[in-house]
This record gives C-alpha cells, sequence and structure tokens, in this order.
C-alpha cells in the first residue's frame, strides 16, 4: 500500500476506535470475511481496546494447527490472559507445527516484555521445552529460553544452566540462557552464573550477566579475566557489556592492577568508557596506567587543525585510508554507511568529503561530541533493574523504546521497565584513532575527504553491487549440488556479509577467513549472492569484472556466464548468484548494471 494511505488508515481507525468496537460488539460489524480488515485494525488501535474485540472474535474459533491467519501474533499484542493461556495450552500440547509453535512461543514472549501479561496457569511445564527433543527446532529452543526468563521461572534455573554449560549448543542459544538467568535473578541464578564464570566458552559472558545481578561478586571475577583470560576479540564486547551496568565502571577501576594489563585490552576499554558521551574518569585513568598508555587527549586549535588537513590532502593516501576505515577494531563500517552499505548508528558518510572541509572532518573524528549531527545524540535509559542501555533512537511508541546501539544492534525497551532518560553527547568515542600511526592519521583523513567526489569515491549511483551473501562450498556441500545453496534463505546463518570497497570490488582477502575457517573441510569455491531492483519489465545487463569462469543464476535460474550477462527481466526485487571455484576465484570481482537498482539487504 501507499505509505501515505497506510497511514491515513492508520490515523482513520483510532479516531474511530470507540465506534468500531462498539460496532463489533454489537454485532453491527460482522467480521466475517474481513479478516485483513480485522487484522489491520486490532495492529492500529491501543492494546486495551482491541483486547476485547480479540476475545469476542476467538470465543468461538480454534486457532489452526498450523498457524494461518492473524491471530498468533494478535494474541500476542493484546490478547487477554484467558487466550495466553489458550495459547499456550495448545503448545504444551503439541497441537501447533513447527513454525507455528516458534511463532506462539515468540507471541507469549511479546506479551510477558511488552504488556507484562501472561498465562495464569501452569508456566512451570515450561520446562518440558527447554529441550531439543523430537520435533524441535534451533528457533524454538531460543524462543522458550527466553520465555523462561520474561516469566522469571526460578524453577528453571538448572535447565537454564545446562544449556549454558553445553559446548555442543550455539553460541546465541547459550548466551539466551544466561540472559534469562540474569532476568530470573535471586540466589539461585546468581550461583549458576558464577559457577559458569569459569567456563572457557561463556564465562566472560557470565561475569556480565552476574554484575547486573551482583556487582560485588561480579567485579573480582572481571579484573581476573580481563587481566589473564580476555581475547582480543572479545575485549570490545566485554567493556562495552561490562559498562551497561550502573556504577561498574568505579568498581573495576579500584580492582584492576596497576601495570601488566595488555594494551589491546587496555585501549577497547578506553574505547568503551569514551562511547556515547560516557564520564568514567577513574576507569580511563586506571586502564591508561595498567596498560601502559600515554594519555593522548589533546585540545588543538582551529590553525593545528587546519595543517593536518593540509598535510592529509597533500601526503594521505586515500587507497590505504579506505583499509583502515574498514579496520574491524575501528568500527567505522558498523556505525557509518557509505552509498547505503553498513551501520546506521552515525550519519551516511556516501557525500561527506564533497559537502565538508577536511579540516572540519578532522575535527569531527578526533571531537565528536563537538558538532553532532541532528538525530544522532546519544539516548542513555536506565532500567529499574539497573541497567543502562545507550544508543541512538530508532522508533519509540506508547509501550516501548527502540534504540541502536554502537554494535549495530537494536535494543527494544519496555517503557514500563525505564527508571531514567536521558539525551547524551556522540556514540563515537573520543580517542577513537590513538591508536594508529600519524601517517595512518593522514590515510584516513585524505580517504573521508575524497567521499562523494567525482571519481573512485563517488559512492551515490545505486548501479553497483556493494553488498554481497557469502558462502562457502565445501565437499560436504558440494554433494547436495547447486540447488540446495540456490534454496537457501538469505536468513541461514551459513550465509555471512561482506561489503565491497567503495568502488564495488570486493577483494579476495576479503574472503581469506572464511577459507581459513573451513579448512579442514575441503574448500572447493564460494557462492556469492546480491539483490537488485528492476523498474520495468525490459532486458537487463551485468558486467562481471574479475573471474574468468563462473556459473550464475538469477531468482535461481541458470543465467549465460558471459560479460555482459543479459537477461530479460520482470519488474521488482531478483537475487543474482555467481559461483567460483577455488582455482579461478580472482584477486577481485566487481557487479555492476546500468539497467537496475541495487540494494544493501
Amino acid at each position: 500500500m501507499d505509505s501515505f494511505l497506510d497511514y491515513a488508515a492508520w490515523l482513520t481507525i483510532n479516531d474511530l476506535a470507540s465506534v468500531w468496537v462498539a460496532a463489533v460488539k454489537n454485532g453491527s460489524w460482522d467480521p466475517a470475511g474481513k479478516e485483513k480488515q480485522l487484522e489491520f485494525a486490532l495492529k492500529a488501535i491501543e492494546p486495551s481496546l482491541a483486547s476485547d474485540v480479540l476475545a469476542q472474535v476467538l470465543a468461538s474459533r480454534e486457532i489452526p494447527a498450523d498457524g494461518s491467519g492473524p491471530w498468533i501474533e494478535l494474541i500476542g499484542s493484546s490478547g487477554t490472559p484467558a487466550l495466553l493461556q489458550k495459547l499456550y495450552n495448545g503448545l504444551l500440547q503439541a497441537r501447533f507445527n513447527a513454525d507455528a509453535a516458534r511463532r506462539v512461543l515468540e507471541s507469549l514472549n511479546t506479551a510477558a516484555r511488552q504488556r507484562n501479561a501472561k498465562p495464569s496457569e501452569h508456566t512451570a511445564d515450561l520446562r518440558k521445552l527447554l529441550t531439543s527433543g523430537p520435533g524441535s527446532t534451533s528457533q524454538q529452543l531460543n524462543s522458550a529460553v527466553q520465555l523462561a526468563g520474561a516469566w522469571k521461572l526460578t524453577d528453571a534455573v538448572p535447565e537454564l544452566a545446562k544449556i549454558a554449560s553445553d559446548s555442543s549448543a550455539a553460541e546465541n542459544t547459550r548466551h539466551l540462557a544466561l540472559d534469562s538467568l540474569r532476568e530470573i535473578g535471586g540466589e539461585k541464578a546468581t550461583g549458576a552464573l558464577v559457577q559458569l564464570s569459569s567456563d572457557s566458552k561463556v564465562g566472560a559472558q557470565a561475569i556480565l550477566r552476574l554484575a547486573a545481578l551482583d556487582l560485588g561478586q561480579a567485579t573480582p571475577l572481571a579484573a581476573t579475566i580481563v587481566t589473564n583470560g580476555l581475547a582480543d576479540s572479545q575485549a570490545a564486547e566485554f567493556w562495552r557489556g561490562w559498562l551497561s551496568v550502573k556504577n561498574s565502571g568505579p568498581a573495576l577501576a579500584r580492582s584492576l592492577p596497576k601495570s601488566g594489563l595488555r594494551p589491546e585490552i587496555a585501549k577497547a576499554g578506553l574505547q568503551a568508557a569514551r562511547e556515547g558521551g560516557r564520564n568514567e574518569p577513574d576507569l580511563v585513568w586506571a586502564l591508561t596506567r595498567a596498560g601502559g598508555l600515554e594519555d593522548e587527549s589533546q585540545t588543538l586549535s582551529a590553525a593545528e587543525l587546519a595543517e593536518i588537513a593540509s598535510k592529509a590532502m597533500k601526503n594521505g593516501d586515500p587507497a590505504r585510508g579506505e583499509r583502515i576505515f574498514r579496520r574491524k577494531e575501528l568500527a567505522c563500517t558498523t556505525c557509518h554507511a557509505i552509498g547505503g552499505v553498513g551501520g546506521k548508528v552515525g550519519p551516511d558518510l556516501t557525500s561527506i568529503g564533497a559537502s565538508a572541509q577536511p579540516d572540519y572532518l578532522i575535527e569531527s573524528v578526533l571531537y565528536p561530541n563537538r558538532k553532532i549531527k541532528e538525530g544522532y545524540h546519544a539516548i542513555s535509559v536506565e532500567t529499574k533493574d539497573g541497567l543502562e542501555y545507550t544508543g541512538v533512537l530508532v522508533s519509540e511508541n506508547t509501550d516501548q523504546i527502540i534504540l541502536r546501539d554502537s554494535t549495530g544492534k537494536e535494543l527494544n525497551v519496555p517503557k514500563k521497565d525505564i527508571q531514567n532518560r536521558r539525551t547524551g553527547g556522540s556514540l563515537m568515542p573520543a580517542g577513537l584513532v590513538d591508536a594508529l600511526q600519524p601517517s595512518e592519521r593522514l590515510d584516513l583523513y585524505r580517504f573521508l575527504s575524497e567521499l562523494g567526489k567525482p571519481g573512485k569515491y563517488d559512492a551515490a549511483k545505486p548501479t553497483i553491487a556493494r553488498s554481497w551473501r557469502v558462502l562457502v562450498q565445501t565437499l560436504e556441500l558440494a554433494q547436495f549440488g547447486d540447488e540446495k545453496v540456490l534454496q537457501l534463505p538469505a536468513t541461514d546463518e551459513r550465509w555471512t556479509k561482506e561489503t565491497t570497497l567503495v568502488d564495488g570490488t570486493l577483494l579476495k582477502s576479503q574472503l581469506a577467513p572464511q577459507f581459513k575457517q573451513l579448512a579442514s573441510r575441503e574448500p572447493q569455491g564460494v557462492y556469492l549472492s546480491s539483490r537488485f531492483d528492476v523498474a520495468k519489465a525490459q532486458t537487463i545487463k551485468l558486467e562481471m569484472d574479475g573471474p574468468k569462469h563462473w556459473t550464475g543464476w538469477i531468482d535461481a535460474k541458470p543465467v549465460t556466464a558471459s560479460t555482459p550477462c543479459e537477461v530479460e527481466l520482470t519488474p521488482g526485487k531478483h537475487t543474482f548468484t555467481v559461483k567460483v571455484t577455488n582455482s579461478d576465484l580472482p584477486k577481485s570481482l566487481r557487479l555492476s548494471s546500468q539497467d537496475v537498482t541495487f540494494l544493501n539487504e
């Protein structure tokens, strides 16, 4: 539907909500044959009004075993406790198929988290679902684990602890079990988290959850793990998680050693301590001392900034600067998008070089809190259980606020749980480039100054594929043929996402880590998939630069492997997939077309 008509309809049904609800109740508006209208209205109006209508409509109706219709989700968003019980009973009795059962669990989670509503009976029986039994899926297990936390089922602590310590379980599932232990709280959950803190795989994550329940017990454990047991790759996530707990910064600052902290761990801590306008002077000092780092904070004058800008334009290399921009430890691509590809935490940088002077760019990198673009101020909320969440505002309604944190993750915080809320500075931390060499900083500044200018760093045109889904073909996968890969949904966890350079070049070196990770499973080649939109029925031409030999498909249908590749397509979204074997994998590849708009999905 046209977005303006959709909004007009939404406004109208809300203005007429009481009239419409009364009409449903007295029978003058019959929902029979009007399921789509009913669904729209129930999702649009306030849950308190929708619940009565939903109860009346479903009074004599069974929820289909295949989950068809809008009923499962509607019960979650506005159903009465009686309807939630009806839904839950069907789950316990195994009435629903796998997909419907997953949706039921998600709906029960929605009711618990957004409305503090749940079935009145047999909630402890949820423990039966905290296993990967016959017919269950990983998604069902994850939702059941989350529901145990939302319902604060103390009886489920042993099952959750077992899941968290199960080395064969998926990492995400183990982390969700830790989250639920934190939500449940109390002596049993705290004891379980203390025991899990020594687990080699989830110990750091267990300490973070323990801190939210008992900062005193967690602090010495945190000091030990950052000093002796924390991998560099885990450092940034650990520090952000630790500082999300109220008063955790000063507590850990007092427990850190005076020296001996690895510089990489200390730098990650400094970055987290400066994000989002945080003020953690004790921790910054303790980390600087323990890591043997010099305090590089300084204030440059306008003349000094202009001098650095002049050096960057004269001596900086934008190609090297782009590689620095894409370094994982800087997390630039996590926060910023170029050409629509990248994060949405900070402003889009597609045309930043064409619209801002170099000295302004340098000042923004060094002192991100000085000039914050409208809409990108950090918002911090403190919940009633002592946690702090910081991010930019994504959306807000009467029930919840959605923030996007510095890693790009969306955080849904129910308003009923919020104790305090404040507006802060920029999510980008000061001192982000302190670890770079002076020449590397000049390269980075030069790259930023070139963005949006005509030439190699102009990312404004959507005629180049800049976002790819990647799947390495192992011998195990090859035996099933290409059809198995072509049928995999985009959400399948075996796909990983890779973004190209600004000019659309995907480097072989970007794929190397995935090949290395699967070396013991004999990688055969790689599948790469990109999405695009066609405005009208026409014959399009795709230009594939790089590989001499490749196999391609559009919407799982074979295409001729030639350049240009010409295909007649209907209007709408399409998926281009290319397969390149190991022996034919070039140093780089690039896909472009003047006939389509590439999507960043």
